[in-house]
């Protein structure tokens, strides 16, 4: 009877470990893949380009209009933000620059680079993208999300696992 018992422990903790990375990883993979479709979408766009005729404001204003729709940002668990080249917050004009911090993705779009990286170790996933306008990085549009779902989701897994067990 003790060996069956232990035996149903032992499949539980390893049922409930594939569940919960499964379910991790499901989530960074569904970021990465809605990055990389913005990315893909947003150049074969008409919103960057060397000719735009707006003026700063104007542009960046619908810039981010675009950005803030397109991610359904809704300020709880995303936040988006309209960078400087060197980080600082232009839009929206209610944050600061203190109301981020300065992570591997936004400096990967300070060189002009996607700011694409997932790190697990992290409470929210994060993407930068560098707008590039005659070969200068003129804007950063930055995402952040926040893994409470995730987090919320894996806690009630673990809880009923404990309850099981």
């Amino acid at each position: 009877m003790a060996i069956l018992f232990l035996l149903v422990i032992c499949l539980m903790i390893m049922v409930g470990t594939f569940l919960i990375s499964t379910i991790d990883n499901t989530y960074s993979n569904s970021f990465i893949s809605d990055m990389q479709k913005f990315e893909h979408d947003l150049e074969s766009s008409q919103i960057i380009a060397d000719d735009i005729v707006l003026d700063d404001t104007e542009y960046a204003s619908e810039l981010f209009k675009a950005f803030k729709t397109y991610f359904q940002i809704d300020d709880t668990t995303k936040k988006g933000y309209l960078l400087s080249p060197l980080g600082e917050v232009i839009l929206p004009v209610n944050r600061t620059t203190n109301d981020i911090e300065i992570t591997d993705n936004i400096i990967l779009a300070m060189s002009g680079n996607n700011g694409n990286k997932v790190l697990e170790e992290n409470d929210y996933f994060d993407y930068a993208k560098p707008v590039i306008m005659q070969g200068e990085v003129k804007y950063i549009c930055y995402l952040k999300q926040s893994k409470d779902t995730i987090n919320e989701i894996i806690g009630a897994l673990k809880r009923g696992i404990v309850y099981v067990v």
